[in-house]
C-alpha cells in the first residue's frame, strides 16, 4: 500500500509538471526572461515549470533579481534560497548571499570554480557523464532511490548523492547544497527520469523559496 501511494504521488507530480511545461512553453504569460534556469523563462532552458509547480504545491516563490532584492527578502528558518546564474556572483556579492541566506537553507546551482571560490567553498568541480542516469546512492531520505538524468553534470569532491568515488552531483559543502545538474530544473529536462522529484524535494523543503538570479550589476559590485 505504501508503495502504491508513493507511485500515485509521483504520478500526480509528473502530471502536474507535464502540464506546467506545456503552459510554460506554449502560453508563457506574465513576466518573461530568456536567461537559462530563470523562473520566469518559459523556453526549454528556462525553469518556469518547476517554479509554477512549487507555487501550486503551496511554496511561496519569490524572485530576487539583484543583491538589494535578496537583502530585502528577510530570509528565515523556513526559507530555501536557490541561486542560478552563478557566473554573475562576485566575491562581495557572494559574501552578502551567505549572510542573507544564513537563517535558512542555501542551494547553489552549477557552481564553477570562480563561484565556489567567491563563496569560500572548498570543493573541486569535475565534469561527469550522467549516461542513462545516476542513482542517488545515498542515505538522504528526500533523495534516496531516485535517478537523476541530464545531458551534462558536474560532481564535487564532497559527501552527497548521485555520484561515486567520493564525488557527488548533489553535494553538501560548508552547510551549502551544491546542485551540479542544473538542467534537471529546466523545462525541457525536468520530466526525464526522477528529475522532477529531485527538483521539488531540493527546492520545496520549506514553506518559502527565494530564487536569486544575480544581475550583471551584482558582478560589477563584487
Amino acid at each position: 500500500m505504501r508503495r502504491l501511494r508513493r507511485h500515485t504521488s509521483a504520478l500526480v507530480v509528473a502530471t502536474a509538471l507535464a502540464l506546467a511545461v506545456v503552459v510554460a512553453v506554449l502560453l508563457g504569460g506574465g513576466a518573461r526572461t530568456t536567461d537559462p534556469l530563470d523562473p520566469d523563462n518559459p523556453d526549454p532552458d528556462g525553469a518556469q515549470a518547476v517554479a509554477r509547480v512549487l507555487a501550486d504545491r503551496g511554496v511561496q516563490v519569490e524572485v530576487a533579481r539583484d543583491a538589494a532584492a535578496l537583502d530585502a527578502a528577510d530570509v528565515d528558518a523556513g526559507t530555501t534560497v536557490v541561486v542560478t546564474g552563478t557566473e554573475a556572483l562576485g566575491r562581495s556579492t557572494a559574501e552578502g548571499l551567505l549572510r542573507a541566506a544564513a537563517p535558512g537553507r542555501l542551494v547553489v546551482v552549477d557552481a564553477r570554480p570562480g563561484a565556489l571560490d567567491a563563496l569560500g567553498l572548498a570543493a573541486e568541480p569535475v565534469a561527469v557523464d550522467p549516461g542513462d542516469g545516476l542513482a542517488a546512492g545515498c542515505g538522504t531520505p528526500a533523495l534516496a532511490g531516485l535517478v537523476l538524468a541530464t545531458d551534462t553534470a558536474t560532481a564535487y569532491d564532497a559527501p552527497g548523492c548521485f555520484g561515486s568515488r567520493g564525488r557527488a552531483v548533489v553535494a553538501e559543502v560548508g552547510g551549502v547544497t551544491l546542485l551540479g545538474a542544473g538542467q534537471a530544473l529546466s523545462n525541457d529536462q525536468v520530466l526525464r527520469a526522477d528529475n522532477a522529484a529531485v527538483a521539488l524535494r531540493l527546492l520545496g523543503q520549506g514553506q518559502r523559496l527565494v530564487w536569486y538570479v544575480p544581475s550583471v550589476g551584482d558582478l560589477e559590485g563584487g
